[in-house]
């Protein structure tokens, strides 16, 4: 488990004033297919603590090639990054356009 704190300034808190603390914890389940995301958010110590959880499912890049089969789309340009890098298997991420054949 990892976890992140961040704590704002004070002019980008609550209306009454003071700092927010932020803090993020990731966790790997389902033996690493899913990515578990649980942000809590602290405005100060009379307001209670709000709560989010995110579950992102993750995928292999001939899952989601063989699924945009599936759809009726052909795999396209592929990408390891958001800055449009070249995909190769050590990239962060595998971003693929996908389009109607």
């Amino acid at each position: 488990q990892r976890a992140r704190r961040a704590r704002e300034p004070p002019g980008r808190g609550p209306p009454h004033g003071g700092g927010v603390e932020v803090v993020q914890e990731r966790r790997l389940a389902q033996e690493g297919r899913i990515v578990e995301k649980r942000i809590t958010i602290e405005a100060s110590p009379s307001m209670q603590a709000r709560v989010f959880v995110e579950r992102v499912r993750l995928y292999e890049p001939g899952e989601l090639d063989r699924m945009l089969r599936l759809a009726r789309l052909e795999p396209g340009q592929r990408f390891g990054s958001y800055e449009r890098s070249a995909f190769v298997e050590s990239a962060p991420r595998y971003i693929v356009m996908g389009r109607a054949f």
